[in-house]
């Protein structure tokens, strides 16, 4: 819920599997817009992300949900020329997570270059991203090398996000990290309280559905229908009463 999203740059708490969130940020997409397919890669999916407002309230980033045709399929709208599925994510979200993407953060691993880091003193968290990134451990050296990687348009934002895993730091890697494994190693750098969710804090779902019709006499007409719902306070998550609670 709003009140509880800006405890963490990404404003997102994790209610199901941390790994699991970084993973579907990696599932390629299908849609159709304007009579034609459109494809994208996972390793492309969060450069795809674009922004919305709901409700003159949410400032939101919509991503493509894996493949729209086979529910165009389901609800009988194959012929429909634009059928889109995307997820909601607060505005702020998918840049954060795309710069993660450009540093190989969420690859699964194994890494040929991180194997050697196995067998001698544990790595510090720059010196494990300055293996990642195949560059030197130093300020100067590791700075640079996030730069580049995420590119001008999410440099500083990238650099920030970096700073406050710790990545840049000379803390110790999060016990148990497998150092091969660049998502396990992120999925752990993840687990602060900042991303949990905490007594009292509430979730919230928002869904959002736009149907243009073209009617008999060729006039088009656009419905909405638009869903917010919230957890009850210490009772059940809006997820589960949306989803699994009848």
């Amino acid at each position: 819920a709003p009140e509880a999203a800006g405890s963490n740059p990404l404003g997102y708490k994790f209610s199901w599997s941390p790994k699991g969130v970084l993973l579907a940020a990696r599932n390629p997409a299908r849609w159709k817009q304007d009579g034609k397919i459109r494809e994208v890669p996972g390793a492309e999916l969060l450069g795809h992300s674009r922004p919305m407002t709901l409700n003159n309230a949410f400032a939101f980033d919509v991503l493509p949900n894996r493949d729209s045709t086979v529910f165009a399929g389901l609800y009988g709208l194959t012929e429909a020329r634009t059928f889109f599925r995307g997820t909601l994510r607060y505005h702020g979200f998918c840049d954060r997570m795309l710069a993660l993407a450009r540093l190989g953060l969420l690859e699964p691993g194994p890494v040929d270059r991180l194997r050697a880091l196995a067998g001698g003193a544990p790595p510090t968290r720059r010196q494990w991203l300055a293996a990642l990134l195949a560059c030197g451990a130093d300020d100067v050296a590791l700075l640079a090398a996030v730069s580049e990687k995420v590119g001008a348009s999410l440099g500083t934002l990238g650099v920030d996000f970096c700073k406050w895993l710790g990545l840049l730091s000379d803390d110790a890697l999060p016990a148990e990290s497998p150092l091969d494994s660049p998502v396990d190693v992120t999925t752990k750098l993840l687990g602060r309280p900042e991303m949990s969710y905490h007594a009292g804090e509430r979730d919230m779902v928002a869904m959002y559905h736009e149907l243009l019709v073209q009617l008999e006499d060729g006039s088009l007409e656009r419905h909405t229908a638009t869903l917010v719902e919230y957890a009850k306070p210490n009772g059940a998550t809006a997820m589960a009463r949306t989803v699994g609670i009848t």
